[in-house]
């Protein structure tokens, strides 16, 4: 009579020889006794091993996440520094024109007064500066108000999504 259990790492084995194997009723009955606490424990160690190894994997993936989305945000702000200098260079640029045409014409027409008006509001209209410094301010305030993480994750991602609509 044999006993195995290879997921298990047991094995046990009976045979008849000098005594037969009912003598050995005993030990057999014995080992299968031991055998149901030793396979619980087992169970529970893999139950616990697979929990903390789910565990470390969320924690890895939350890692990875949280990376990727402060990724995110630096690119989104390194765009937005990009369009800041490209308005600062245009609004020079606006500034030089208009200096070369009053140094050319003495003064500005009507239609070019309108014109560089035009200009310089699509200018500040595009600048991304105002907004982030508004959107900082409305971050400060919140913290503020309530320092707890919910509550800033929760307003951070109102306030980026209703800056991100607006881009």
């Amino acid at each position: 009579m044999t006993v195995s259990d290879r997921e298990w790492g047991t094995e046990k084995r009976w045979v008849d020889d000098k005594r037969l194997i009912e003598t050995r009723l005993p030990d057999v009955l014995a080992t299968f006794l031991e055998l149901v606490p030793k396979q619980k424990r087992l169970r529970e160690e893999r139950v616990k091993e697979a929990a903390t190894c789910q565990a470390r994997e969320r924690i890895e993936e939350e890692r990875r996440w949280k990376q990727a989305e402060e990724r995110r945000e630096f690119e989104a702000v390194f765009a937005e520094a990009q369009r800041h200098d490209s308005v600062v260079r245009f609004q020079k640029y606006l500034d030089s024109v208009e200096r070369r045409v009053i140094k050319s014409r003495g003064k500005l027409t009507k239609g070019s007064v309108l014109w560089f008006a035009r200009m310089r509001s699509r200018a500040v209209a595009a600048d991304p500066f105002p907004q982030r410094v508004a959107l900082l301010s409305e971050w400060t305030r919140a913290f503020v108000r309530d320092s707890g993480d919910r509550q800033i994750n929760r307003i951070r991602t109102r306030v980026w999504t209703k800056y991100l609509i607006r881009l």
